[in-house]
């Protein structure tokens, strides 16, 4: 019998509560969830660590979610980004769709849709 391994996961969110939420939320669901607070942080980590899923908010001090999601793609083209925002235009949509982004998802993020999200990224193939 073998045994599932689930996905690891990359949070980049500077809001420090939201962060935690989605943590304690995946980690809950036997996710192995590691949590940054920028972009800048989540970049540095892609170079040396491999992650299933990146989850990024769109909008970041410094470098923003689709500049994240884009090196996401170059460093680990099989990880599946999905992107949050309070902000969803439709252009910035786009935006996303052509960075690669799997999925935008709007805030607050509910737990539930979010890991139903995330089984159906990793069961799927690009």
């Amino acid at each position: 019998m073998k045994l599932e391994r689930k996905p690891r996961i990359l949070v980049v969110e500077d809001e420090k509560l939201l962060r935690w939420s989605i943590s304690q939320e995946l980690t809950k669901r036997g996710y192995r969830v590691v949590i940054v607070a920028s972009g800048e942080e989540a970049v540095r980590l892609l170079e040396s660590e491999q992650f299933d899923v990146v989850i990024t908010d769109l909008k970041l001090e410094g470098m923003d979610g689709l500049e994240v999601a884009s090196a996401a793609k170059r460093r680990i083209p099989t990880a599946k980004v999905l992107v949050i925002s309070a902000y969803g235009s439709p252009e910035t949509r786009a935006r996303a769709r052509s960075c690669g982004v799997f999925r935008f998802l709007s805030k607050p993020v509910d737990g539930k849709l979010l890991a139903s999200v995330i089984e159906e990224a990793t069961s799927t193939s690009d």
